[in-house]
């Protein structure tokens, strides 16, 4: 639903045939229980890890997220593993009980609404650049390439959303520096 009432009918209407509607947007919707009829090749392999694996990656996920809230604390509300994200590393949700992200920039827009809410950012931990920065954090949580990588990662997801970067300079420069890391490993 893309249309601008349907931020205001969505609320109201509450749901439909007996099924509650939400926002995909919001960092509270639980995706996982929407089934699919594509197998989850991902799923198949993480079901074959030992359980020391599991217990590892595990540990090793936390303290990649205890990291990034620690970095990216003045920066968004909240850091969460992601249930909605399937090729991307990260993206920007609304927490439960704030505007809707959509709805936020359509008052922006047409009322001069100045409110700005703090986002969650969701992580997919299946994704090849979180999965190496699991290990990074493992190795040193106050790593520069990682604190580097975690802003660079924010300002894509705020790119992706429509937003407008609050340091494009800042930006252009981390992400110089990846394509140069990139190039000179490669």
């Amino acid at each position: 639903m893309t249309d601008a009432i349907d931020e205001f009918w969505l609320p109201i209407q509450d749901s439909y045939q007996q099924k509650k509607l939400k926002s995909i947007t919001r960092g509270s919707a639980e995706l996982s229980k929407v089934k699919s009829d594509k197998k989850d090749d991902d799923a198949d392999k993480a079901d074959k890890k030992t359980a020391a694996e599991k217990e590892a990656a595990r540990d090793e996920t936390e303290k990649l997220v205890t990291a990034l809230k620690d970095i990216l604390k003045d920066e968004v509300k909240d850091v969460a593993l992601s249930e909605r994200l399937v090729d991307s590393p990260v993206c920007l949700v609304a927490a439960e009980n704030e505007v809707d992200m959509n709805l936020q920039r359509m008052l922006q827009k047409s009322q001069g609404y100045e409110k700005k809410h703090q986002r969650v950012l969701e992580i997919n931990e299946t994704h090849p650049v979180i999965t190496r920065l699991r290990t990074i954090a493992a190795e040193d949580a106050s790593s520069a390439l990682l604190r580097e990588t975690a802003l660079l990662l924010l300002d894509q997801a705020r790119i992706v959303e429509g937003e407008p970067l609050e340091n494009p300079a800042a930006f252009v420069r981390r992400m110089n520096m990846a394509i140069e890391k990139g190039l000179v490993s490669s």
